[in-house]
């Protein structure tokens, strides 16, 4: 699996990416999808699944992942490369 450089939000599949996050870092991510960014000069989505008025956010043992958490519930995540995250997943299948 590649991806190519990305120029828009639209470029990306997010439900493969979720699915590579689910199964990578076992985490619970949410279906529901309320908002999502992605920037191209540095390759960095954010995606967020509820509202929340603070959040912590903790990074995955790799550093790729910061999970955005509302109490015990998942409500955002931030993936700080997208293409180095298809290349770490690939390298593993």
């Amino acid at each position: 699996m590649e991806i190519q450089k990305a120029n828009t939000l639209l470029d990306l599949d997010l439900r493969e990416i979720l699915r590579m996050v689910k199964r990578k870092y076992h985490l619970a991510i949410p279906t529901r999808v309320i908002m999502a960014d992605y920037d191209q000069k540095e390759g960095d989505l954010y995606i967020r699944f509820k509202e929340a008025k603070h959040t912590e956010g903790e990074p995955t043992e790799d550093g790729l992942i910061i999970v955005h958490r509302d109490r015990d519930r998942i409500a955002a995540i931030e993936i700080l490369n997208v293409a180095e995250l298809y290349k770490r997943h690939s390298n593993h299948c």
